[in-house]
């Protein structure tokens, strides 16, 4: 699982100014999207590359809030009891294919007068995506260890263990 942007703590806290590991990964995946559906939009006669790139980045748009909402049905009970945690994207909190399938889905929508143009778009998602696994794939390879087997307690004095948070962020 490249799961980059999950929002549940599977990778070390590592990053480029104020911008995460995961972020950065997702933000070349966008643009090598970007450069493959320009590209391939430039060698086929009856498509713009302009409005190749134009259509992907509303893709990549519609994909983060399809990507989103997916995220917040799978979680439904936690944000039901305080809806506007719905909105609070810093933690993280994307499901990443309900994300890919909202792309697709919006790529496919736009494309119906012009069905040349999907050629390149979905050509800009699949490397895309597989440039996107390729960063997950190398930002887990820096994945913290394991939590140690310790049995602690909470302040009203049951028993937890740290491995019970394991995968979740914690301080």
């Amino acid at each position: 699982d490249a799961g980059c942007t999950t929002g549940r703590g599977r990778h070390p806290m590592i990053g480029i100014g104020p911008f995460s590991i995961q972020t950065l990964g997702v933000l070349a995946a966008v643009v090598v999207a970007w450069i493959t559906a320009h590209v391939v939009a430039g060698r086929l006669p009856a498509v713009s590359r302009k409005a190749a790139g134009l259509v992907l980045l509303d893709a990549v748009f519609w994909g983060a809030i399809a990507a989103r909402a997916g995220y917040i049905a799978q979680w439904w009970e936690e944000y039901s009891v305080a809806p506007g945690s719905m909105l609070l994207i810093s933690d993280g909190g994307f499901l990443w294919w309900s994300g890919v399938l909202g792309a697709v889905l919006f790529v496919w929508w736009k494309s119906r007068p012009t069905p040349g143009l999907r050629t390149p778009l979905l050509a800009g998602i699949l490397t895309g995506l597989l440039a996107w696994f390729f960063a997950g794939a190398v930002v887990g390879q820096l994945q913290a260890p394991p939590m140690p087997n310790l049995a602690l307690t909470t302040l009203d004095e049951q028993p937890i263990s740290l491995q019970d948070y394991e995968g979740r962020p914690i301080v």
